[in-house]
């Protein structure tokens, strides 16, 4: 009788077409996503880097008029770091960002 392994579990799935497809090693490839705590009213950007070391994210941010600088620092490769804002998002949020290594300046997804 020829016994199976039992599957291997989703995130192990994950990491090998993560590893398969990963362009690593030739440029960062940081995103980010401005969130809402609908409950606490709270607001965050969180940024991802799935490429190699970002360094120097600088972010800037203007919810309703007002302007904030989010100075965010390195992104070592499979990082993320969130960076709460000082007001919650407004219907007029705007963010862009940008690092060096990075091509070109970005904006963010709000969700």
């Amino acid at each position: 009788m020829t016994g199976f392994s039992p599957p291997p579990p989703p995130q192990a799935a994950r990491a090998i077409v993560r590893q398969l497809f990963s362009l690593r090693g030739s440029s960062p490839r940081v995103s980010a996503t401005a969130l809402e705590e609908y409950d606490t009213h709270e607001s965050s950007i969180e940024f991802l880097n799935e490429g190699s070391q970002a360094d120097n994210v600088r972010c800037l941010v203007r919810v309703d008029g007002e302007l904030e600088e989010l100075p965010i620092g390195n992104l070592a490769p499979e990082t993320s770091m969130v960076a709460r804002l000082r007001a919650p998002l407004g219907a007029n949020f705007e963010c862009i960002w940008d690092c060096l290594g990075c091509e070109g300046t970005y904006a963010c997804l709000e969700l």
